[in-house]
């Protein structure tokens, strides 16, 4: 008779109870904290949603306000864009060939941020910048910025994978594992019993 089946059996399905046991308890001790961690994290996530459309509606309704008396600044800009399209395609096509066009085009900005800083110091008017009146009316606006958004829903993704997941379905891994086993048990079992009869 062979007995190795049997013991095999019983060895399996005790392994398996054991491991369902296990990872029922890890799954009853990591649900909760991961329900209050995600319910924190959506309600973190909401708030900044509701925060950001709000701010950023209001920034629209100033800016259709002000329209009127900005234009003149905004078709500025757009010339001035339009105007500087030709020194971007110049910088680019030097950057081609191995010549630090953008750190070159960096430098030639920041040396006249200091020239306009001492410009202003001495006769209280920028060369590169609208006053600060016209800045504040027509292009100041505290809204949550798209870019500050794009972290929070980036740190929220990364909360779901780590630790979220893994407080939500601690156990459910070593429980499966633990129903295979008691299976695996189970038949090795039925097989030892078949050879004994």
């Amino acid at each position: 008779m062979d007995f190795g089946g049997l013991i095999n059996g019983f060895g399996d399905m005790l392994k398996g109870i054991v491991d369902i046991g296990q990872g029922v308890v890890k799954e009853a001790e990591g649900i909760g904290p991961g329900i209050v961690y995600f319910g924190m994290d959506i309600s973190v996530l909401v708030q900044f949603v509701l925060v950001f459309i709000y701010t950023n509606f209001i920034c629209g309704l100033q800016m259709l306000t002000n329209l009127t008396s900005c234009f003149v600044y905004y078709m500025l800009d757009v010339l001035a864009s339009i105007t500087y399209i030709p020194i971007s395609i110049f910088v680019f096509i030097i950057s081609r060939f191995g010549i630090p066009g953008y750190q070159l085009e960096k430098q030639f900005w920041d040396g006249m941020e200091w020239l306009d800083r001492k410009i202003y110091g001495k006769i209280k008017f920028h060369i590169i910048h609208y006053p600060k009146s016209v800045r504040k009316k027509c292009y100041n606006c505290k809204r949550l910025k798209i870019g500050t958004f794009g972290k929070i829903i980036s740190e929220f993704i990364d909360d779901v994978e780590d630790p979220i997941f893994d407080l939500l379905f601690a156990g459910v891994e070593q429980a499966g594992e633990g129903v295979m086993e008691l299976f695996q048990g189970l038949m090795e079992l039925l097989g030892g019993l078949m050879s004994i009869l």
